[in-house]
């Protein structure tokens, strides 16, 4: 909820009406986006991950492959003080996929389970991460 601070009561209750009843349209119109961001790190599921979420029409990602700062500092031989963690990084993958997706609010729980039904929970340790972040404005979205 926004906080603010104002002398005049009438002011005040004209800015929450239009501040809630804003929220209010914008939920029923379907307009409250979420950037959704995926970092994999099981980049061997990530053909069949963008495969199964196209057949169930989540289109719409943009894709970078990335790499942890870990697994970079390894690379270089410039761990420091985090050398002694070197045992507990994963050699096998050298870099990750990161999916950005612009999607609805409502549509968020559904890419999620999809993403976990092909590489497994991402509660498992050097699966990948998830998160979104609010997005408060699109131009050249397309439902």
């Amino acid at each position: 909820m926004m906080l603010f601070f104002c002398e005049n009561a009438y002011i005040k209750y004209i800015f929450l009406y239009f501040y809630v009843n804003r929220r209010i349209i914008l939920s029923i119109r379907g307009e409250f986006m979420k950037l959704l961001v995926l970092v994999l790190n099981r980049t061997e599921k990530f053909e069949m991950l963008l495969k199964t979420l196209a057949s169930n029409n989540i289109t719409g990602a943009t894709i970078i492959s990335s790499k942890g700062m870990a697994h970079e500092l390894m690379a270089n031989n410039d761990l420091g003080i985090l050398g002694s963690f070197r045992h507990l990084l994963d050699d096998s993958h050298k870099e990750s996929k990161t999916m950005f997706m612009v999607t609805e609010e409502n549509k968020v729980p559904f890419i999620i389970e999809v993403v976990e039904s092909v590489v497994g929970s991402l509660n498992i340790p050097d699966t990948g991460i998830l998160f979104t972040v609010p997005v408060d404005y699109t131009r050249g979205f397309k439902n």
